[in-house]
């Protein structure tokens, strides 16, 4: 009897599986995640210095959905408050446009307000970087050089796995001269809407603590390859970055097929030369525009799309 139950599921779920292929031969379904990938791209629209949109909008009504009475979100359903999804989200709503947008964002700050510090980690002050709050100064040193080392030297840009594709971007970034000019965003223009008094002394400390130097022997070779750079020409290192970079652009836009990678290595381009990079940087937003869905009057942002991760 229990072999016959097993053959019926196994005839069931290859019927299912058969029945679900898109003609291309491929199978497609959602890809669930917590909001974090929605307010990646809220914020990568925002630092392209982009105005809001039919598209935007919709996005905060999915964001402002799914947000707790607490003002929190979640990083899975039915989790707690995640401080990290939070953080992330009240950033993306910084100039919403919407009504809902802006009433989530003040929620969001109460909340905060309340929890510890997030922690000072490269995310973050990759992030609040990007978003102008910190100099790229601030942050340890990716020399351009780093792409240059053949792979029996380490480290080589191939030991960082999937992150390579944010260490040449932000590499780029620091390196002199291409990343010379000022933070794609202002300290000035990430506050246009008000924050509440208490978020604005609990997002001034937690600035503060990102800007303190890390200890430790990685730190130390980052000091001295800023020294290094300073002394010696890189451009020739960062033109070959740039190279690699776009080299690695997938044929459908994106990189890495992940909306965190695409949104990095476009706002790289953005300010490397926005001009010249114009239709790489539009190839990487219609790839994000693909992964997104409609749900009701709200869109969500899909982290990659399903034919990407399911081979």
């Amino acid at each position: 009897m229990k072999d016959e139950h097993l053959k019926e599921a196994l005839r069931r779920t290859q019927n299912f599986l058969l029945s679900s292929q898109q003609p291309d031969g491929t199978w497609k379904g959602l890809v669930e995640s917590d909001p974090r990938p929605t307010a990646f791209y809220l914020i990568t629209v925002r630092l392209l210095e982009r105005g809001p949109d039919e598209r935007t909008r919709q996005m905060e009504l999915y964001l402002s959905s799914k947000q707790l009475s607490s003002g929190a979100w979640q990083a899975w359903p039915e989790g707690p408050p995640d401080r990290d999804v939070t953080a992330t989200c009240e950033i993306a709503l910084q100039i919403a446009d919407t009504e809902c947008g802006r009433k989530a964002r003040i929620r969001a700050q109460k909340w905060l307000s309340s929890q510890p510090l997030p922690g000072r980690d490269s995310f973050w002050q990759g992030l609040l970087a990007l978003n102008g709050d910190l100099s790229w100064g601030d942050l340890p040193y990716l020399s351009p050089r780093l792409i240059s080392n053949p792979s029996w030297l380490h480290p080589n840009i191939y030991d960082f796995s999937f992150l390579r594709i944010a260490i040449v971007s932000a590499s780029l970034m620091q390196a002199h001269p291409l990343g010379s000019r000022e933070p794609i965003a202002s300290c000035e223009q990430s506050r246009m809407s008000d924050e509440i008094p208490e978020f604005a002394d609990w997002k001034r400390r937690w600035i503060a603590t990102c800007r303190l130097p890390v200890g430790g022997s990685a730190s130390f070779a980052c000091r001295v390859m800023r020294i290094v750079d300073s002394v010696l020409p890189t451009a020739r290192h960062s033109r070959a970055a740039l190279e690699w970079l776009l080299a690695h652009q997938e044929s459908d836009g994106s990189f890495f097929s992940s909306v965190h990678m695409t949104s990095i290595a476009i706002l790289a381009l953005h300010k490397v030369d926005a001009r010249q990079f114009r239709a790489r940087i539009e190839a990487g937003l219609e790839a994000m525009h693909n992964w997104q869905v409609m749900d009701g009057h709200r869109r969500k942002q899909q982290f990659t799309d399903s034919t990407n991760c399911c081979g």
